[in-house]
């Protein structure tokens, strides 16, 4: 099964909304720049409605290998809208991006990355509609921790990128080794 149109253009606008500035996880240095930020809809995070919280740059952290290469992120986003946890991160605050999509209040506990149904998953590598990969259904996340109350939650991902069935494209991504830890 492929994620839907709608469900990718969903995270090529997240990849613009970034309000946090990242840390590769092997290089966590604390003196990075950061900012807090809210947005409008939903309710969470302590940076009011919408998320947007605190971020820890000693402690949050992105990394996921792309096809058997490091992911180099320089931003990453958590956002709270309408029950749905997003997070997303990117190269530059431009593509190629990350995003996974996971209910606000999901447990600690191993789950599919379904193509439709949250929790999901995608990979973008541009703005056009052959740039859309999303999870195949063959992919998984595991949430070691999600403190609801502080809004932290960290946890490993894996999932293979394809196209949707309307792409020309016939490329695949395999997402591998991915972690997180993030104030949201």
């Amino acid at each position: 099964m492929n994620i839907s149109f709608v469900q990718k253009a969903a995270v090529v606008l997240l990849s613009s909304a970034f309000i946090f500035t990242s840390c590769n996880k092997d290089n966590p240095d604390p003196t990075v720049v950061y900012q807090n930020s809210t947005t409008s809809g939903g309710t969470g995070g302590t940076g009011g409605t919408g998320g947007g919280g605190t971020t820890n740059p000693s402690t949050d952290y992105f990394y996921a290998e792309v096809d058997g290469v490091e992911f180099q992120e320089t931003l990453y986003t958590g956002i709270v809208s309408f029950g749905t946890l997003a997070i997303t991160a990117s190269e530059n605050g431009s593509f190629p991006s990350i995003g996974i999509s996971l209910p606000e209040d999901i447990a600690p506990g191993t789950y599919s990355l379904g193509s439709i149904m949250t929790p999901q998953a995608g990979y973008v590598i541009g703005n056009t509609a052959n740039d859309q990969f999303g999870s195949d259904g063959s992919g998984s996340i595991t949430i070691t921790s999600h403190d609801e109350t502080n809004d932290v939650i960290s946890g490993t991902f894996n999932f293979l990128a394809v196209p949707p069935v309307t792409s020309t494209s016939t490329d695949t991504y395999n997402i591998t080794n991915g972690e997180f830890t993030l104030n949201y």
